[in-house]
Parts: C-alpha cells; structure tokens; sequence
C-alpha cells in the first residue's frame, strides 16, 4: 500500500493472484488520478479484479505464476508473496523491494511482453547479472532464461552449507545436487525444511531425509510458501519459481540471486525461526 500509494507515474504489477481490497482499491484511484496503472493476473484467479479496466489475465494451462510490480519504472517488488489475505497474514513467505533503475528494465520488459499477451518463453532477460550497492544480484525469468541452470551453479558453489525452506520442491537435478553436496568429502550441510501439503512421490524429501539430510515437513498448520535456497549463510536463491518442472519449463516466473551476506542471514533468520516453531 505504501508503494502504491508513493507511486507518481506508473504501477505495473504481475500477481499470480490478488484478492486484497484495500490495494484494489488504491489501485483503482491511482488509476483514476491518472497513473498508469496495468495489471496481469492468471485467469484462475481472476474473479477479485474483474471488474478492473486496466487488468489482463493469462488464460494458458500453464501459470502467470509470478508475484511483482515495477513502481515508477525504477523500483521492483518480488518475492514468493502474493497480495491475497492468506499470503499476508497466515502464510510463512518473503518480500522484497529493491530500488534499481537496471532490475526495473528487466521487469519491465518481461511485463510489456505479458501485456502483449506473450506469455511463456520470449526473450533472454537483457541484464542477468548486475553490480548492486558493491554486491551482485542475479535477475532470470523461467521458461527463458532456464532458472533451474542458474539455481543448480550457484548450489554448486557450496563449500559449508546449503539451507532452503521449499513449498514444492520436485527437481531431481537440484535434489540430486544436493545429495552429492552432503556425501561429498567437504562434509557439507544440506537442511531444509518442505511444505507438507506438498509431499508426495514426486517430492525429493524422501530421498534427503533417507540419506541423513536434516529435513524436515512444515508442520505449523499454515502454508511454508517460500521459494528459497541460502547457500554457505552468503548467497540468497528467492522469488516465484518452485524448484519444479513447471516451475522451470512451463510457468512464467522470476528469480533473484542476492550475493549478499547481511541479506542472507536474514534469510537464514527466517529459516531458524520456522525450523523452532516446528519443534
């Protein structure tokens, strides 16, 4: 509300699915005060903004399944939150605001192909890699830019830990990553904690816990909707994308790679938090 609300040109915002009525709201009168104000939501979530004028929805089988605006074309908001009430106050899940001019370009792009109707796979992001405040931040969008590549590198690259706290994690790439990791002679830390409403045979929570991985099911009564991975307490994976074969190949989704070590403890804060209210 507050963004929107700061906002003096332009709100463009992707959401898998809205429901929230003071932020329709507020978006209505911005729209009204003149800003140019465009929304994209997955048809399967259509019905809280049909009566929006300035709204158009992914129709596919496959999921609009992302959750971001781009305010005044300089700042971005990501992240596994979408404005719904379950999501903002019963969920566990991560937002975040970033103020990049370069970050706004990518996300932009990626929104104007939507508006013009071009969902899926269209072009490779333009700046997947950029230098922020002294740090670098990686910026991929699925199908394009092949996520599950950039997320297996970068998990790759552990030499102590590899934290995550997962809705639906079915890649067995990444899965099997991580049990290379963990039986490899460096004695390296895989944890993690699942969604349990998620579990089923296609779930790689079997096959770590099997193996002597500190895995764990959410049992905390309401929905683990994060999408992360925090690699050596240093490097933060977060955004839409489950690490799932929809996930990368079907479902149009962004992620970030934050290489940051202040960004990634509160990530692994969050982690802590979640592992103890599950005893």
């Amino acid at each position: 509300l507050n963004k929107i609300n700061q906002s003096t040109a332009a709100i463009h915002c992707a959401f898998y699915n809205l429901n929230i009525g003071n932020i329709i709201s507020l978006l209505e009168q911005k729209s009204n005060a003149g800003l140019d104000v465009k929304l994209i939501i997955d048809n399967d979530n259509s019905k809280a903004a049909e009566n929006l004028d300035f709204v158009k929805y992914d129709t596919r089988s496959a999921y609009m399944h992302d959750k971001f605006c781009i305010f005044d074309g300089k700042e971005i908001s990501t992240g596994s939150m979408n404005p719904t009430a379950g999501d903002t106050t019963e969920n566990n899940n991560n937002l975040l605001f970033i103020s990049s001019n370069i970050l706004a370009k990518n996300y932009e792009a990626e929104f104007q192909s939507f508006w013009s109707r071009e969902f899926g796979k269209d072009q490779e992001v333009e700046f997947p890699k950029i230098i922020f405040n002294n740090f670098t931040i990686e910026n991929y969008f699925c199908p394009e830019d092949n996520c599950e590549e950039h997320i297996a590198a970068i998990l790759q690259t552990a030499t102590a830990s590899i934290k995550f706290m997962q809705f639906s994690f079915t890649s067995d790439k990444l899965g099997g990553i991580l049990l290379k990791k963990m039986n490899s002679t460096e004695g390296i830390e895989v944890a993690g904690i699942f969604e349990k409403m998620q579990e089923s045979q296609y779930s790689e929570y079997v096959q770590l816990k099997n193996a002597g991985a500190n895995v764990s099911l959410d049992n905390s009564g309401e929905l683990l909707h994060h999408k992360v991975f925090i690699v050596d307490d240093a490097i933060v994976i977060t955004g839409s994308m489950n690490p799932s074969k929809n996930g990368n190949e079907n479902n149009d989704e962004n992620i970030l790679i934050i290489h940051n070590e202040d960004i990634a403890m509160l990530y692994v804060e969050e982690y802590e938090r979640i592992r103890r209210n599950n005893g």
